[in-house]
């Protein structure tokens, strides 16, 4: 009977700790999202230097106030 008793209580202890850890991790992890460059034919070292510096950023500012009008 000792067998019997030590095998159900391993098969709980088994099955309750990798139940629990499998829950958790999953919960705990959010999935990252890719940052995906715009194609585009001048390269990817163009896109790097305007995504770092935000020339593009610069230039869209500028082309917004150029198109408001002071009146």
């Amino acid at each position: 009977m000792s067998k019997k008793l030590a095998a159900q209580a391993l098969d709980s202890l088994l099955t309750s700790q990798s139940n629990g850890r499998i829950s958790k991790n999953h919960l705990t992890t959010p999935k990252k999202q890719k940052t995906v460059l715009p194609a585009t034919k001048t390269g990817l070292k163009k896109i790097k230097h305007q995504l770092r510096y935000g020339h593009s950023v610069k230039k869209a500012q500028e082309a917004a106030a150029a198109k408001e009008n002071p009146l």
